[in-house]
C-alpha cells in the first residue's frame, strides 16, 4: 500500500514498543493504522476502520505497545478525586431534590 500526504487525514504519536515511538495515521477514507518503528522502516501492526479497533489489533499482535494516554474506558481517579465527585453530585442531588 502506498499512501501519500494527501491521503493522511491526521498522523500523531500515539504510544511507544521498545523505546521506539508508535504512530496512528488516519486516511482521508476513514482507514486507521497503526505503525511501530523496526528493522525494516515503518511496519503496520494494527489497521481498521475505527481508531479503536485499530489500537486492539495491534495490542494483539504486539502486546508490549505502551500507550502514551489513556481511552475513556480507561481512566482512572485517585481516592481523592472520587471523593470529590461523590461530594459534589450528592450536593447536586440534595439541591434538586430541595427544591421539588
Amino acid at each position: 500500500m502506498n499512501l501519500d500526504r494527501k491521503h493522511i487525514k491526521k498522523k500523531e504519536v500515539i504510544g511507544k514498543l521498545r523505546q521506539q515511538p508508535v504512530y496512528l495515521v488516519e486516511t482521508k477514507g476513514g482507514l486507521h493504522l497503526v505503525f511501530a518503528n523496526s528493522s525494516r522502516g515503518y511496519e503496520p501492526i494494527g489497521t481498521g476502520p475505527h481508531k479503536a479497533v485499530a489500537l486492539w489489533m495491534a495490542e494483539k499482535r504486539e502486546p508490549d505497545v505502551q500507550w502514551l494516554s489513556l481511552r475513556k474506558s480507561e481512566e482512572t481517579f485517585s481516592a481523592e478525586e472520587v471523593a470529590c465527585i461523590l461530594t459534589l453530585t450528592l450536593a447536586r442531588l440534595a439541591e434538586r431534590h430541595a427544591k421539588a
